[in-house]
């Protein structure tokens, strides 16, 4: 793979969202493309044919979504099929063969592949075809065991995620092509836009009521979703902010710090970041730039990061490990950027727990907004002792402030605007399977059993 992006000198933020930049990432091909077929061209080469079918396609569906939510695929028939088909037709990588029948694949970061994958998906107007990719995904990949089970979880948050950067789209096209001087550019969404658009709810406020019932029994009741603490002062914190992520890249390393050039590649790649198995604190990291310096060389000072872990058990998360996450400092050569920073806020995104939180008098809620300085805590291992002195300042006054977002279950009432989008990722089948069983009892009474199982336990030295 050849990244020829940076030959022609650095772009500016702006710059780096246009296809004649994205085009120098991945295969020399693209460079070679003429500007005026590249998107065309893109899409068809990753569909293998002109049009889009994904309520009959589940290749299609797989090279699409592949491209854009790093699927990871089971060890079974029905994968090594579907991985086959798209290394012979849909763009896919072959990386190695194994005893001569297992091929070994897969779908590395080129941001025109994943272009073209978000605009047949996203095309104004025409939400049932991305419905009917989403229901495929479910249906064809992930009920038959196309996708590895043991990592749901985190790919159904990448969707999550993907769905709410679409919707900030707010019904225009993922590409804008109306300079007549510019083949296209992609679309940045702002960071506001994004948060409401993943949680309506922290847009309002305020506490908000819904009616139910009809006839004499109509009455309005508390929506359950919605924490109106600090809602309305995060939403103006990022409201100068703007995301161009396309598609996510996982990294193979921990990220103990971030510098110009790590941020300056994921923005001008269009990447948003999974983090590597044994990364502390946080599993996602995605990267926001100020709209008002668009037009001018990249400068780390004005991104803004957003950090989110992922927990997809029935057990609750201490309030300790919420307050305990953050981003980690910044290496920079300018001294008030150097060893600090960078402005963010956090998400802890607890898909398999379904009680509310108890913070708020008078109303029950699901999602939970705070602000405060970020405190290391020992109570997980997500938060080695090693963590303290990489992620934490030594004196808490020290420690910036930021917002944390908290969130518990994986439902409509939770997520209404992916249900719109994607009304198939509520499966109670499919979450059945994600969470390991059906309710929080049974969950109580295995934990319990597998602690009476390891009789030792209470010996060991650790």
């Amino acid at each position: 793979m050849v990244d020829e992006a940076f030959r022609a000198g650095e772009p500016t933020p702006d710059a780096a969202l246009g296809l004649t930049h994205l085009r120098c990432y991945g295969r020399p091909y693209w460079s070679s493309t003429p500007p005026s077929r590249l998107l065309r061209s893109a899409i068809r080469k990753l569909l293998c044919e002109k049009q889009f079918h994904p309520g009959k396609d589940a290749d299609q569906v797989f090279a699409v979504l592949s491209q854009r939510l790093l699927i990871p695929l089971s060890n079974n028939q029905d994968a090594h099929k579907i991985a086959a088909t798209g290394v012979r037709s849909h763009m896919r990588t072959l990386i190695g063969v194994i005893d001569r029948t297992i091929l070994v694949t897969d779908a590395p970061s080129e941001p025109m592949l994943a272009i073209a994958a978000a605009e047949v998906m996203t095309r104004p107007g025409n939400h049932s075809e991305y419905q009917q990719t989403m229901a495929s995904l479910v249906q064809a990949l992930i009920l038959n065991d196309v996708v590895d089970r043991g990592s749901l979880g985190e790919l159904l948050a990448r969707t999550y995620i993907i769905i709410a950067r679409d919707a900030a789209l707010n019904g225009q096209s993922f590409v804008d092509t109306s300079s007549p001087l510019n083949p296209g550019k992609v679309r940045p969404v702002p960071l506001k836009s994004f948060l409401t658009s993943l949680l309506p709810g922290i847009a309002f406020g305020k506490v908000t009521f819904k009616t139910v019932g009809t006839g004499k029994k109509k009455q309005q009741q508390k929506d359950t979703t919605i924490n109106p603490v600090h809602g309305v002062a995060m939403l103006d914190e990022v409201q100068d902010y703007v995301l161009n992520f396309t598609h996510f890249v996982q990294v193979s390393q921990n990220i103990s710090f971030v510098d110009k050039e790590f941020l300056y590649r994921t923005w001008c790649r269009g990447a948003a970041i999974q983090c590597c198995f044994q990364q502390p604190i946080f599993d996602i990291l995605l990267v926001a730039y100020h709209k008002d310096h668009l037009d001018e060389p990249f400068d780390e000072k004005y991104c803004y990061l957003i950090a989110i872990q992922v927990k997809n058990k029935t057990e609750t998360v201490a309030r300790k490990l919420v307050g305990a996450l953050t981003i980690p400092r910044s290496k920079s050569a300018d001294p008030q950027v150097n060893n600090t920073k960078l402005p963010h806020l956090v998400v802890m995104m607890e898909l398999g727990v379904t009680t509310d939180f108890n913070e708020m008098r008078g109303a029950e809620t699901r999602v939970l907004i705070n602000r405060e300085r970020a405190v290391y805590s020992h109570e997980s291992q997500r938060f080695p002792v090693t963590s303290k002195a990489t992620y934490y300042a030594e004196d808490l006054s020290d420690e910036p402030e930021r917002f944390s977002i908290s969130i518990r279950g994986h439902d409509e009432t939770v997520y209404p605007s992916v249900a719109k989008l994607a009304p198939a990722l509520f499966s109670e089948k499919m979450w059945g399977r994600t969470l390991g069983a059906g309710s929080v009892a049974f969950h109580e009474d295995e934990k319990r059993l597998l602690e009476q199982i390891d009789v030792l336990r209470n010996f060991v030295v650790s």
